[in-house]
């Protein structure tokens, strides 16, 4: 099967093929997306229902306070950091305990980060301060 070299939205890569393929074509691909879509879904309820009831996870809290999906990481420590400033939102990543430490930035004053955070207590959340050149600091993360 030959494909266009140029594809617009009025030339499809099916247009070459006779309708009975094309037909199928266009079915298989919307049965894909639709599982995709159907596990997407799936994989967010779960997300959201663990998120819920889970406070003895830094990682599962800062992706519920900020909203982000953060990538397949294990342990806090493996979060790859794309942030050398703290910005209000952000997630900040720091060296505290074995696993590593994640927190949300609620605000900066100065020097000073106010910051959410869910398991610094062993499963419960609060608030604290941080000096931004804070040696525990090793980073920051926002979704791009």
């Amino acid at each position: 099967m030959a494909f266009p070299k140029k594809i617009t939205s009025s030339t499809l890569p099916f247009d070459s093929l006779p309708k009975a393929e094309y037909l199928e074509a266009n079915i298989e691909i919307s049965n894909q997306l639709y599982e995709k879509r159907k596990t997407q879904k799936k994989t967010q309820e779960t997300k959201q229902t663990v998120k819920s009831f889970n406070s003895c996870s830094c990682v599962i809290y800062a992706e519920w306070k900020t909203g982000i999906d953060l990538p397949q990481m294990g342990l806090a420590k493996n979060l790859k950091t794309n942030l050398d400033w703290p910005m209000v939102g952000a997630i900040v990543k720091t060296n505290e305990s074995y696993a590593g430490h994640l927190a949300v930035v609620l605000a900066i004053k100065g020097n000073v980060l106010t910051i959410a955070e869910s398991n610094y207590i062993p499963c419960k959340e609060g608030v604290r301060q941080l000096n931004i050149d804070d040696g525990r600091i090793q980073g920051y993360y926002e979704l791009r």
